[in-house]
């Protein structure tokens, strides 16, 4: 099985990383060496009814000692939602699961106390029960019907 590989390009840095199969995180860039990366908050997501993922985080420290913070609430993450259903479900049982393919910066802590904060719009659409993740609405749906998500996104 081939680990996840996360790549970065923020304040002048880029690289990768990944989790070994020791557990420890692995620099792949070594002009990034002296880097520390903390996954502690990194969540794997469950199958949910729900249109948006759990919180998640990582954490960066560069070699001057300035944190970076990634991802956190939704409005941090870019996702995508798989959407597995099996006809005989009830609307009660879940059946998706949020897929993150991104965390934004949303924090810089600098060692001299300065902080700058990234503000992103959350658009994550309202969850109701005819929402587009509960089961039975989207099995079935017309092509015109299923666009209501995307439109209502747009605005």
């Amino acid at each position: 099985m081939r680990p996840n590989i996360f790549t970065f390009n923020f304040n002048g840095f880029s690289g990768s990383f990944f989790t070994g199969n020791d557990n420890q995180i692995k620099l792949t860039n070594n002009s990034t060496s002296g880097f520390k990366v903390d996954i502690t908050n990194l969540v794997n997501q469950p199958i949910t009814n729900s249109c948006k993922p759990l919180a998640s985080e990582i954490k960066i420290t560069d070699d001057n000692g300035n944190i970076y913070y990634f991802g956190g609430q939704t409005k941090n993450l870019e996702y995508t939602i798989s959407l597995n259903h099996d006809i005989n479900q009830s609307l009660d049982e879940p059946s998706g699961v949020p897929i993150i393919t991104a965390w934004f910066l949303r924090q810089i802590q600098y060692t001299n106390g300065e902080i700058i904060n990234f503000n992103y719009k959350d658009d994550a659409a309202p969850i109701i029960k005819d929402s587009f993740c509960y089961s039975q609405i989207y099995q079935h749906v017309p092509h015109a019907e299923s666009k209501k998500f995307i439109i209502y996104n747009e605005s």
